[in-house]
C-alpha cells in the first residue's frame, strides 16, 4: 500500500510540474525583404522609360551551382519553359535527405513521362479513343505541375523562357557556379522586342505596364508574391505577372501590378500563398517594444 502511495504521489509531482511548464511559443512569421514596385527614384523611373530590351537573354535569379539544363542548342521554346534549375547559394540542398527526395521525384516523373510516351503510340495506332489519351494527357501535365511545386519546395530555383524562341547558345554547364544575374543562356526571338510590345498592348487586362522589379523578385519568371494586409496580419499573396523585358538585374512589367504594390523581393519561391510574414518595419517596432530581458 505504501508503495501505490509512493508511486501516486510521485505521478502527481510529475504531473504539477509538467502543468506548471509553459507551452512553446509558436515560431514568428519568416521576416522577408521587400520592394516598392513603382517607388524607386527619378532615376529609376528614366530606367524604366529606357530600359535595356532583351528579353532573349536568360539570367540566373540568384547565386548557386548549376544542377541541369533542360535544354540543347537548335531546341525550340516556349513562354514559360523550364531551362536551367539551380541549387542556390546558400546550401540549402546540402541535406542527403533533400537529395533524397529530388531523386524520388526524377524517377517518378520519368516513370509518368514513359507511360505517357507509350500512350501516345497507342493513340497514333488508334489502339485507343482520343478521350482516353486527353484523360492521360491531363493526368501528365498534373504530375509536371506536382514535380515541379516539388522542387520549389526543396529550394531549387528554376529559371524559364520569358518568350519563346530557340536556343541559341548555352553560356553555363552543370556543376558551374554562377552569380546572380549571370547569362544562362540567349534565345534566339524573332522580332523580340516588338513582340513584347504588342503583348503589352493586347494581353494588359490587369495593372500597369512598364514598371520594374528586381529579378530575383520573380518566381519562374511568371509570378511575384505580393505582400498585403488581411485580417490585422501581413499575408503574401501569389500574383500571376508578365515580363515584357529584362536587363543583367531587372524586369521591366507587361502587366501584373499597380504602382505601390508591394512584393517580396527575395526567396519568395520559398514561401506560400496567403502565409502570414514579417517585414523590416514590423520587425523594427517588435524590437523596440519587447520588454528588456531581466
Amino acid at each position: 500500500m505504501r508503495l501505490w502511495h509512493g508511486v501516486c504521489l510521485a505521478g502527481l509531482v510529475v504531473l504539477v510540474a509538467g502543468c506548471s511548464k509553459e507551452p512553446p511559443k509558436a515560431p514568428p512569421p519568416p521576416l522577408v525583404e521587400t520592394f516598392t514596385v513603382g517607388g524607386g527614384s527619378a532615376a529609376d523611373r528614366q530606367a524604366v522609360a529606357e530600359p535595356k530590351t532583351d528579353p532573349s537573354l536568360v539570367l540566373s535569379q540568384s547565386a548557386g551551382r548549376v544542377e541541369a539544363i533542360l535544354v540543347r542548342p537548335g531546341q525550340a521554346v516556349a513562354a514559360g519553359q523550364a531551362l536551367v534549375r539551380l541549387d542556390p547559394a546558400d546550401g540549402r540542398l546540402a541535406d542527403s535527405s533533400a537529395r533524397v527526395q529530388i531523386s524520388a521525384a526524377t524517377a517518378q516523373l520519368a516513370s509518368a513521362e514513359a507511360d505517357f510516351a507509350r500512350y501516345q503510340k497507342l493513340r497514333d495506332q488508334n489502339f485507343i479513343s482520343q478521350a482516353e489519351f486527353e484523360r492521360r494527357q491531363a493526368a501528365i501535365l498534373a504530375s509536371r505541375a506536382e514535380f515541379e511545386a516539388r522542387l520549389d519546395g526543396l529550394g531549387i530555383l528554376t529559371s524559364r523562357a520569358l518568350v519563346a524562341g530557340v536556343v541559341n547558345t548555352l553560356q553555363v554547364q552543370p556543376g558551374q557556379l554562377v552569380a546572380a544575374g549571370q547569362p544562362l543562356l540567349r534565345l534566339a526571338v524573332k522580332s523580340a522586342v516588338g513582340e513584347a510590345a504588342g503583348s503589352a498592348r493586347v494581353l494588359s487586362t490587369r495593372g500597369r505596364s512598364g514598371l520594374r522589379l528586381p529579378l530575383t523578385a520573380l518566381i519562374d519568371g511568371q509570378a511575384v508574391m505580393q505582400v498585403v494586409a488581411a485580417n490585422g496580419q501581413t499575408l503574401v499573396r501569389r500574383q500571376p505577372v508578365r515580363v515584357s523585358s529584362t536587363d543583367e538585374q531587372w524586369a521591366t512589367l507587361a502587366e501584373g501590378l499597380e504602382p505601390g504594390s508591394v512584393v517580396v523581393a527575395i526567396g519568395a519561391h520559398l514561401l506560400t500563398d496567403g502565409q502570414p510574414v514579417r517585414t523590416a518595419g514590423q520587425a523594427a517596432v517588435a524590437a523596440q517594444t519587447a520588454p528588456a530581458k531581466p
